[in-house]
């Protein structure tokens, strides 16, 4: 465990530290998340929690996650930077400050943003391995017509949305939609 008591300590200590160790300081001092730039992370990383945390583009940089990315609950965040490319899964649920993702995410994985009540659009050419989770995001209108999910697609408490069949929903789903 590191402990910092001045987190303006030379940028090269910092880049010295473990994985373990980076996300621990990121997670006590989101200020500090720039320096990281160019971080390789081959497996998951786990953010999750970081209220103080508002922006990850200065974090994700040069950055592609192999494994999951978790930032449940970070509601201080607005949004993710453009391509960020996530191995596994991402997990987002909780975090209401959203009102859109990024044009080119790409997610391995499932997508869990149940309960980002801020959100109000998906980008037209999002890509999802896994699940797609839009439990409770009350503020999504419709569905980009070219979304890809390869596998369920959840949708409900999504009052926002006017779909009345599950024939006017996106073609390229290709699991079982449950929005009632």
């Amino acid at each position: 465990m590191i402990e910092i008591a001045d987190p303006k300590v030379d940028e090269q200590v910092l880049q010295s530290l473990s994985d373990d160790e980076k996300v621990e300081l990121i997670r006590k001092h989101p200020d500090l998340a720039p320096i990281f730039t160019n971080w390789k992370v081959g497996g998951g990383l786990y953010l999750g929690g970081c209220t103080g945390l508002t922006d990850l583009a200065p974090i994700f940089t040069n950055w592609k996650v192999g494994g999951g990315l978790y930032l449940g609950g970070c509601t201080g965040l607005t949004s993710l930077p453009e391509g960020l490319e996530v191995g596994s899964d991402l997990y987002l649920n909780g975090c209401t400050g959203f009102t859109s993702l990024p044009d080119g995410l790409k997610v391995g994985g499932s997508l869990y943003l149940r309960g980002c009540t801020g959100l109000t659009s998906l980008p037209e050419r999002l890509k999802v391995g896994g699940y797609l989770d839009l439990r409770g995001c009350t503020g999504l209108t419709s569905l980009p017509e070219r979304l890809k999910v390869g596998s369920n697609l959840y949708l409900e408490g999504c009052t926002g949305l006017t779909y009345k069949k599950e024939s006017d929903l996106p073609k390229g789903i290709k699991g079982k939609v449950y929005w009632k």
